[in-house]
């Protein structure tokens, strides 16, 4: 598929503000800690609108919540993703193990799961995740710019954050997903409705 530039970054930006307004209907919330229904929702538009080839992933991730040296990680746990202790994306495959693009919609709840765990010292047990503080000492968010809306990137890692994916975690992910059933094609429904009604306007 052969598109401008310009045209392929409209296209995420929509994808990215289509899926967060529909993980926020869908989950009565404002999205944080929903990072399963943000990488579910976003991999089925990318997939539809932008390339069939890109796949779910699930692992670590750390914020760099206090630069140089204060980082958050959110990373599988000995209870395993059922408990809730990863973090979803999608990426598009690239040469080797790297990838060709990496995507989080997520990520501008960063601060907010920073300012959950801030209280911890060595590894806290929240709704969200497994938030371990590293080190172990009070970590705030004292970056001067909040998180960015969504990641999209060409496979690097913006400064703020760094992910790793593990196959334990990426395995529970499409299991999760097969095991869901129709559970969350309401919420798919609802990011394809939003993502129209950002390119096409609301209905009459």
């Amino acid at each position: 598929m052969n598109m401008p530039t310009s045209e392929i970054q409209t296209i995420r930006n929509n994808i990215a503000e289509a899926v967060h307004r529909a993980v926020c209907d869908f989950t009565e919330s404002d999205g944080c800690g929903r990072c399963f229904h943000y990488a579910l929702a976003g991999w089925v538009l990318a997939n539809s609108l932008l390339n069939p080839s890109y796949t779910l992933q699930a692992g670590k991730l750390y914020i760099l919540a206090d630069p140089p040296d204060g980082a958050v990680a959110i990373e599988p746990g000995q209870h395993g993703f059922q408990r809730g202790e990863f973090h979803c994306w999608f990426a598009l495959p690239g040469s080797g193990a790297k990838v060709a693009e990496f995507v989080d919609l997520s990520s501008r709840h960063y601060r907010r799961l920073v300012e959950q765990g801030i209280q911890a010292s060595g590894v806290t047990d929240t709704e969200v995740a497994a938030i371990v503080m590293l080190p172990a000492t009070r970590i705030q968010w004292t970056r001067k710019e909040n998180p960015p809306a969504f990641i999209w990137t060409d496979g690097t890692f913006p400064d703020v954050m760094q992910a790793s994916p593990t196959e334990a975690a990426t395995n529970g992910f499409y299991q999760a997903v097969k095991d869901s059933g129709d559970r969350f094609k309401p919420m798919v429904a609802l990011a394809w409705k939003q993502y129209r009604e950002l390119t096409e306007g609301p209905k009459q």
